[in-house]
Formats: C-alpha cells, structure tokens, sequence
C-alpha cells in the first residue's frame, strides 16, 4: 500500500515539476534578451536623461524580476529532490537493482552552492550565517561522482541544520578532496555540515552511530 502511495505521490508531481522546470528555462531565456536589451540602453544613456532613466527603471524591473526567478528556480529544485527521495525510498523497498550510480563532471562549488540557494530563504529569514569552505582542491574543483545524489544528501544534512540551529546561528559546510592513504593519485570526497545547534543528545547517539 505505502509503495503505490509513493508511486502516486511521485507520478502526480513530476508531471506539474517538469512544466514548471520548463517554465523557467523559457523566464531564463527571456532574462537574457531582457540583458541584451539592457546593454543597449546602458550604451545610449550618457546622450539622453530620458533614455538614462529608462535604463535605470529597466534596472529595477529586471532586478525585481530576477529575485522572482531565482526563488522558483529554489523551489522547483526542492520539489525535484522530494520528488527523487520518494522513488529512491520506492526502489530501495523492492530491492531493485535500478539503484545505480550516475556519473557526472562537475564542479563541486557550483554544486553546493545551488543547494545554498535552495534553502537561502530559511537561512535569512534565522539570519543563519552559512559559510562554505574549500580544502585539498589545489587541482582544481572538477570532480566526477553522481551529483543528484551527492546534492540529495546534503540537502538533507543542510535542511536538518537549518532547522535545529537558532536564530543568528551558524553553519559551516567543509568540503574536503582526501588523499587515500598510500595512494596520493587517488582521491575521495568528504562533505561535512557543522552547525551551532545543540546537536544529539549522548544517550541518543547510539541509535545513529
């Protein structure tokens, strides 16, 4: 009962989550002729007042409209990975072996700083400073690895956060490329999330470690 459930839950949101992805692909590509626009006025402003503060009203307008956009574009993600959980628990229950890895280049800033975004609102309106550092990337920040399920994860460890750290708290996210021992060609990432929560409780630990 509780797979179909999720079957269901899962079938009846990705159909409104892809029209609303491909929504914003369309708003995006507006944006850009919105830009274009914008660079021709910027060029003709130093002649004409009018034009001048045309541009700047522009300006107000795109900014506003960009705000807009990056919020969607948060919360259409965020969808996205519920959308994934739901399947993946679904997949794990049957034991299928559909559960497979997906290999993907990326860098890993970009990564994690899409999943900050996500979540930005949560964190400004806690006015949660959120710091993201980078150590033992002396090479370069291209790795290969699955990057929904690394973004997956630490959605979850980030959510988690946000919720059980007080108001002007902080949270550290410590994106570490380790050396394997033995084997300094050989590399393996660790993402910690350190927050200023009260965390879990002693006598609790057990149940998770």
């Amino acid at each position: 009962m509780l797979e179909m459930i999720n079957a269901m839950v899962s079938h009846e949101l990705r159909n409104p989550l892809n029209s609303m992805i491909g929504q914003i692909c369309s708003m995006e590509e507006a944006f850009e002729h919105f830009q274009q626009l914008m660079a021709v006025l910027a060029s003709a402003s130093t002649s004409s007042s009018e034009l001048a503060d045309l541009y700047k009203g522009f300006q107000k307008v795109f900014a506003s409209l960009s705000k807009c956009g990056k919020k969607l574009t948060s919360a259409s993600k965020f969808i996205d990975f519920f959308v994934h959980d739901i399947l993946d628990y679904t997949i794990l229950n049957k034991r299928d072996t559909n559960f497979l890895k997906e290999w993907t280049t990326f860098d890993v800033r970009e990564a994690i700083q899409q999943i900050m975004e996500i979540q930005e609102d949560k964190a400004e309106m806690k006015t949660i400073k959120v710091k993201a550092y980078y150590v033992g990337f002396e090479l370069g920040y291209w790795i290969n690895t699955d990057l929904k399920r690394l973004q997956q994860i630490l959605l979850n460890l980030y959510s988690n956060a946000l919720k059980f750290t007080d108001r002007e708290g902080s949270i550290i996210i410590l994106v570490e490329n380790v050396h394997i021992k033995n084997d300094r060609a050989s590399t393996y990432l660790r993402v910690s999330v350190v927050d200023s929560g009260l965390g879990i409780k002693e006598k609790d630990k057990h149940k998770i470690f």
